[in-house]
């Protein structure tokens, strides 16, 4: 039998397959039949989005606690030459140390296996192996974050292995400047964004949809700007993906306001930024998009008759 163990105080396990935790369950040390044994250490990479400073956006502190990057993670170990999925666990992250994420597998056979973690990943969600679905029923789901590694277990070895999550999306930041105060509600939808994700590469492609809400009461003042974020998969390979906003006042089902769609390129731990600045006297959007590194306007756009 594989048993996994955990070595760290704060990470506390939820759900296991095929596993044990040496804290919990005395018996799971490891035997001495000449099996191997795998002690992995998660570190978070992308705790800022590359482009971050670039957009003009406040960089995120890299020394918090480590659960202000991740609430959880999860992990799979594969056999590579039968197949055979011999190992996972999920786990919800407290706190912080230095060293990272660590977790102990003992008692594997002799053998070439690849060891893949997921992290931030909805509670919900299904946590089966192959692709990894990253918007579910097109919602925007969580930042998700993986690491994968491929190790060689000798008899009676005691292999250590680093490994760095790094994020699987993307974001959008949707920045409105002078909007009127009776715009209470704000629907976005983005097209032809990644469906799934497996070991290398993204696949499918699905529209993403997020209704965005403005607090009457805590409007702010018509010269300040509020911006709106999303986490999206890549743009699906070779296509365009288009925004789309459709902007509501208070308590109406017909919008205010539709907004020609807009042509935005979504990347991997960057952010796309979009500016709108509304004008009151033409009713007009001059919209600007964040392109190698200087913001372009791409044109003043009308507002289409409903």
């Amino acid at each position: 039998m594989i048993k996994i163990r955990s070595l760290m105080f704060f990470v506390i396990p939820v759900l296991f397959f095929t596993s044990c935790v040496k804290e919990s369950l005395p018996e799971c040390c490891p035997d001495q039949n000449g099996d191997g044994q795998l002690s992995v250490t998660l570190h978070v990479k992308d705790k800022n989005y590359t482009n971050v400073t670039d957009v003009g956006l406040e960089a995120v502190d890299e020394n918090l606690p480590l659960n202000e990057y991740i609430s959880n993670y999860y992990y799979i170990l594969q056999d590579i030459n039968t197949g055979v999925y011999t190992a996972s666990g999920l786990f919800s992250v407290f706190g912080n140390h230095d060293e990272g994420i660590q977790f102990m597998i003992d008692n594997l056979p002799e053998g070439e296996y690849e060891i893949a973690a997921l992290a931030d990943i909805p509670e919900d969600a299904n946590r089966t192996v192959g692709a990894i679905v990253l918007h579910r029923k097109g919602a925007e789901d969580s930042d998700l974050y993986l690491a994968i590694d491929t190790v060689l277990i000798a008899a009676r070895e005691s292999k250590n292995v680093s490994m760095d999550l790094t994020r699987l999306k993307g974001k959008l930041c949707v920045i409105f400047s002078n909007l009127p105060d009776e715009i209470t509600k704000i629907n976005t939808q983005v097209t032809s964004i990644s469906q799934s994700r497996n070991a290398a590469d993204y696949s499918g492609t699905t529209t993403v949809s997020k209704v965005f809400m403005r607090d009457p009461d805590q409007l702010k003042a018509s010269d300040q700007s509020e911006q709106f974020d999303t986490f999206l998969a890549p743009s699906v390979e070779g296509s365009v993906s288009m925004l789309n906003l459709s902007l509501y006042s208070d308590g109406s089902d017909m919008p205010m306001h539709v907004i020609e769609p807009i042509e935005i390129s979504i990347n991997k731990n960057e952010i796309t930024a979009v500016k709108l600045d509304y004008d009151d006297l033409s009713g007009d959007f001059a919209i600007s998009v964040y392109i190698d590194y200087e913001w372009v306007v791409i044109k003043t756009l009308d507002i289409i008759p409903l």
